[in-house]
């Protein structure tokens, strides 16, 4: 079987393809598969490698492209079998329902404040459902009520508590983020919220688990950057860019970053172990001369970045940089023509072997991407120009590796985030050195932090940096035109704008004319797949009463123009609003032409939507009648409609109930004969249970948004 070169020369690279096939295959049924089928597919699996190995015994026979062919059947079963099984253990963990009683619970992280509570993680140890203990083990999402012992709690530390473990709510709303899939990707799947009064901490003195030790460490590294008396943005983002803390990272500082194309620097993930390697390769240079000088430099190299994934709480990103560097560098020790690509998909394919389900995480997707691209497209672009000049050649250097990241990742970054930098090539020209001072500043502080003199004067001069890049940033983000946002590709442009880019790497490489036919077909099939995706846009048609706490939510959506009605006067930059229906608004392409509407006001017909509305009526009060494309929609906010009577009842597509209104059925359904009756999510939890009570003695379908999520007709 042949495989182009950089397949042959990357054999992992072949692995990971088909292996990362079989997951992305499971995930999309999302669980969906029969336990028989599964046990079929592993008999199978299991049949496909003792054909392999008699395959490759029998003598004198050719077996490259039939054993070729198993082998890689074989590793797409694997990573679908893989992924399987771990969302079957997803799905029981789920299914088991809640847990009530006392528990024995471990805090595993520094505590987040929040508005009214404090949350954090932690691990169950134990579990008293009634008379007797019983031995547990998962992961929880803990919420305190917010008093000064909750906010001091500690990593290792262990509590007793009494309460209910509940499974964590999906998202609500289309397309929105769905943080309980978030959580379940490492390892988390219920919540836990105790009020005042509902738990202990308990005397332990044994041995904690090394994250808690490390995360302990990295408080403790914290609170000497307190001692400095920076102030609360120059802190957080010195703590964010060192230490990998973003708790207290303002969401204006967060935004500014992104919209100028250096999130990446706050990531903490390849970006910062990179600089430490770097640094210390620089540093240590006069030890390639030989075997005992290289490996020397290796094990010191090694164990400074374990060092720093310890104090920085061995988050996951940082972990994953780790072991990556850890191969990396090992094996450069020892073969100076290793193929780091060949190490860097050999660490994705056994990091997704222990757990599948970060094939669908954005931050190791996102870390992967960048990597790879700058190992790929980092030469083809520094070779496309030469300077002599030492200056001139860092720069362009420079340069280079920013836009081989920056175009690594953009498949990405428009796929989850819908916006693109414009000058992230300006911005990174100097955010790279400065955080790279920056974060060896950092080190250099920490170490002597004991000396006070000298901790003041490095706490001074690293305030002065954070508040330069801190303004810099700001200027760059502030140009004209310094941000394309609502953009959006989906999954199968996101694979396209991937192809496009490795293409074009193999164009600057190799230059030949089939790469650039290549190159331009792939260009063809996106623009193709963006006529097809704008056609989709132009005949949609649809209702969605949508979740937003405490607050009526509806949208009548037609082309790519929509209508969003809602009980108060709103802003579409609304944090709140945003969260809950931006991503419906740019998948559904009208985030541009969105239409906000008062429900107490009057409506005009809107000659883009077929969209009408009635309000002032003596049967209707303040109720609301509404058209749109051939569908009936009423909005009941007023009882006043249960004293109308008529002959013939409105037959309505659809009622919503907002507001607290009870339910009246007899009285109702003399006035509307409803086919669906929806309650809002400015329904209160006794009136909704009120209503669905009603509609089921009533014989009428029913839909909560508050218990269910949003609720959606699509129109064709």
């Amino acid at each position: 079987m042949q495989w182009p070169e950089f397949f042959t020369r990357s054999p992992f690279a072949r692995l990971l393809l088909f292996f990362v096939a079989g997951i992305v295959i499971s995930l999309s049924l999302a669980g969906s598969l029969k336990p028989a089928i599964l046990i079929a597919l592993i008999a199978l699996t299991i049949l496909l490698i003792l054909l392999l190995v008699f395959v490759g015994s029998v003598p004198n026979y050719h077996t490259g492209f039939r054993s070729g062919i198993i082998s890689s059947l074989i590793v797409f079963l694997l990573g679908f079998v893989n992924s399987e099984l771990n969302m079957l253990h997803r799905e029981k963990a789920y299914e088991a329902g809640d847990y009530s009683g006392y528990m024995l619970v471990d805090i595993t992280d520094i505590p987040e404040v929040l508005e009214k509570s404090v949350r954090t993680f932690a691990k169950c140890l134990a579990w008293k459902p009634e008379s007797e203990w019983k031995h547990a083990s998962g992961k929880v999402l803990v919420y305190f009520e917010k008093d000064s012992t909750a906010i001091n709690l500690r990593p290792g530390t262990r509590i007793l508590v009494k309460g209910s473990l509940k499974p964590i709510r999906a998202a609500s709303n289309p397309f929105a983020f769905d943080y309980r899939k978030y959580l379940a990707n490492r390892g988390f799947y219920h919540q836990l919220y105790l009020p005042h009064g509902a738990w202990t901490i308990i005397p332990y003195k044994g041995i904690k688990p090394v994250r808690a030790y490390a995360q302990l460490m990295q408080q403790h590294l914290l609170e000497t950057y307190r001692m400095t008396g920076m102030d609360r943005t120059r802190l957080s983002l010195l703590s964010a860019l060192t230490l990998g803390y973003k708790n207290d990272l303002e969401a204006a500082t967060r935004q500014m970053f992104a919209e100028a194309g250096v999130m990446h620097v706050m990531a903490l993930s390849g970006f910062n172990v990179a600089v430490i390697v770097l640094a210390l390769s620089m540093i240590f240079c006069f030890c390639n001369r030989s075997l005992p000088g290289r490996i020397f430099r290796t094990i010191l190299i090694v164990a400074t970045v374990w060092m720093f994934a310890f104090v920085t709480g061995l988050s996951p990103s940082v972990t994953r940089a780790s072991v990556m560097v850890t191969f990396l560098i090992s094996g450069k020790t020892f073969n100076q023509e290793i193929n780091t690509c060949n190490i860097l998909f050999a660490t994705a394919f056994f990091i997704l072997l222990i757990s599948p389900s970060l094939v669908a995480d954005v931050s190791f997707q996102l870390s992967f991407a960048a990597v790879l691209g700058i190992l790929i497209l980092h030469q083809p672009l520094f070779g496309l120009l030469s300077f002599k000049n030492r200056l001139a050649k860092a720069a362009w250097q420079l340069f280079t590796v920013s836009c081989a990241a920056q175009f690594s990742t953009m498949p990405l970054t428009l796929f989850y985030f819908h916006q693109f930098p414009v000058y992230f090539w300006l911005t990174n020209m100097y955010v790279i050195p400065l955080v790279s001072v920056i974060i060896w500043l950092a080190v250099v502080f920490l170490v002597v932090s004991f000396i006070n003199p000298l901790m003041t004067v490095l706490g001074k001069i690293l305030s002065w940096l954070v508040f330069i890049l801190y303004e810099s940033v700001a200027l760059t983000e502030s140009l004209p035109f310094s941000l394309i946002e609502n953009i959006h590709v989906n999954a199968v442009q996101s694979v396209l704008l991937f192809l496009l880019v490795i293409s074009f790497a193999l164009l600057l490489m190799q230059r030949r004319m089939n790469h650039l036919w290549l190159f331009l077909s792939l260009l063809v099939i996106f623009e193709l797949s963006s006529l097809i995706k704008n056609i989709s846009w132009h005949n949609q048609r649809a209702i969605m009463v949508g979740a937003l706490k405490n607050h009526t939510a509806i949208h009548f959506v037609e082309g790519r123009k929509a209508v969003y009605l809602t009980d108060q006067p709103v802003s579409p930059k609304d944090p709140q609003v945003r969260y809950a229906f931006d991503e419906y608004w740019i998948r559904s392409g009208v985030k541009e032409k969105l239409q906000i509407n008062l429900l107490l006001n009057t409506f005009l017909n809107d000659p883009g939507v077929s969209f009408s509305g009635k309000s002032h009526s003596v049967w209707l009060g303040r109720n609301r009648l509404f058209h749109f494309c051939n569908k009936c929609i009423v909005v009941l906010q007023d009882n006043c409609i249960y004293s109308v009577a008529s002959d013939l009842p409105l037959k309505a597509d659809m009622v919503i109930v907002s507001g607290n209104i009870g339910p009246d059925m007899i009285s109702l359904r003399r006035v509307i004969d409803p086919a669906i009756i929806v309650t809002d999510s400015s329904v209160k939890y006794y009136s909704d249970k009120q209503w669905k009570k009603a509609c089921e003695e009533g014989g009428i379908a029913f839909w909560s948004v508050n218990r269910q999520g949003a609720f959606e007709i699509q129109m064709r």
